[in-house]
């Protein structure tokens, strides 16, 4: 599904959902370049980012929490909005069946190839990106 920003040419819209911890910051600064990037630092800033539309979600759960009802209902609302969603160091999700086959689960920290290969396809940016 492409957003209207993304028909116009314009970069794909990718959120970050990281409550604390510098590597939500170094991941903005990553993706910035080819992304319209936003982020977002609680689940009630994550549940009005969704509002819009987006290309993906990248889920950077800190070390002490594990991913709680109320964010499998945000995570299920993006899914649900065809938004592509990426958790980050997740070593046991136990999402339900129809989470689980939607979410892409990569390390806590990625190479720079395993998180553009996640978005691969969005507006063409990660193509881009990796040539």
């Amino acid at each position: 599904m492409h957003s209207g920003a993304e028909m116009r040419g314009e970069p794909p819209r990718v959120i970050i959902f990281s409550e604390s911890g510098p590597l939500g910051g170094d991941l903005a600064a990553c993706l910035s370049g080819r992304f319209a990037v936003e982020r977002v630092t609680s689940l009630a800033g994550m549940g009005l980012a969704l509002e819009e539309p987006a290309a993906a979600l990248l889920v950077v759960p800190d070390g002490r929490s594990r991913l709680n009802d109320h964010s499998r209902d945000l995570l299920r609302q993006a899914v649900g909005a065809g938004c592509r969603v990426l958790v980050l160091g997740c070593a046991r999700p136990d999402f339900e069946g129809d989470l689980a086959d939607r979410i892409t689960v990569l390390p806590q920290f990625p190479s720079p190839a395993e998180l553009f290969e996640g978005l691969e396809g969005l507006g063409g940016a990660a193509r881009e990106a990796q040539g």
